[in-house]
């Protein structure tokens, strides 16, 4: 997020405020736009949330929405955290999406299993930025 003022005399012109993805911010750092940043008054970036706020966060809109806060599993709230970095706006596609299955499904809760049939048929089309899905405890099973 961005802030700039622009001022004429003594009074306030503009004041803007710009919003976007990280992009955004290399966008503004582009030598043509260098009088532009000059002018941003205050510059903050979101970090990706921490596993405790992607699983909060998750509870936290299906509480709001009117949904059981335990409808994910800990082991799928994990995984969707693995996934997406811990981004909110991946979160959000990836247990919106994880949703869906388990309505198609007919499924009361959303276990790790779905999540990963989810980003799995997300990633395939290359366009989606999700993490390996590989379980690293099922992996170490399998080879015993």
């Amino acid at each position: 997020m961005s802030a700039s003022n622009l001022n004429a005399g003594k009074q306030m012109l503009l004041q803007t405020i710009l919003i976007g993805q990280p992009e955004l911010r290399a966008t503004l750092g582009l030598q043509q736009l260098r009088q532009l940043a000059q002018r941003i008054a205050i510059d903050h970036h979101l970090e990706p949330l921490r596993q405790e706020e992607t699983i909060a966060y998750v509870r936290h809109r299906l509480t709001v929405a009117g949904g059981r806060p335990d409808i994910f599993t800990p082991d799928a709230l994990e995984l969707v955290h693995d996934c997406t970095g811990g981004v909110p706006r991946l979160v959000n596609l990836v247990c919106d999406t994880s949703l869906v299955y388990g309505f198609s499904d007919q499924q009361t809760i959303i276990a790790a299993d779905l999540v990963e049939q989810v980003v799995a048929d997300r990633a395939s089309g290359g366009l989606l930025p999700l993490r390996s899905v590989g379980n690293p405890r099922r992996d170490s099973l399998a080879a015993v």
